[in-house]
């Protein structure tokens, strides 16, 4: 992997996300104890809260659903969470706040 060089330490950031999609697809296929241990190696903090708020979500509601609808309220109101993936050249799909968590 190589940086593009536009986002402060791209390839950390960019390996969280890959953490934070790996907690909610554990929980997805029913691995929800595989979830808090990926989350911790998660250092940046936009995306901390993120894994946060989906797992808080889950707990409360039982629903992978309404887990990813909250983290995708938290990231409405949080855009650090997000915006660093919004726009990689005209080449590439746009990201919202909405497809942080795919599956809200």
């Amino acid at each position: 992997m190589q940086a593009c060089g536009s986002i402060t330490d791209e390839s950390v950031v960019l390996r969280d996300f890959a953490r934070f999609r790996l907690v909610v697809a554990y929980i997805a296929a029913g691995k929800s104890s595989q979830s808090p241990p990926i989350r911790d190696q998660i250092s940046y903090a936009p995306l901390v809260a993120a894994a946060n708020a989906f797992l808080d979500g889950y707990r409360s509601s039982g629903s992978i659903i309404q887990a990813c609808r909250d983290t995708n309220f938290y990231a409405t109101t949080h855009p650090d969470a997000w915006q660093f993936l919004a726009d990689w050249g005209y080449a590439n799909p746009t990201f919202s706040a909405q497809d942080l968590c795919p599956l809200g």
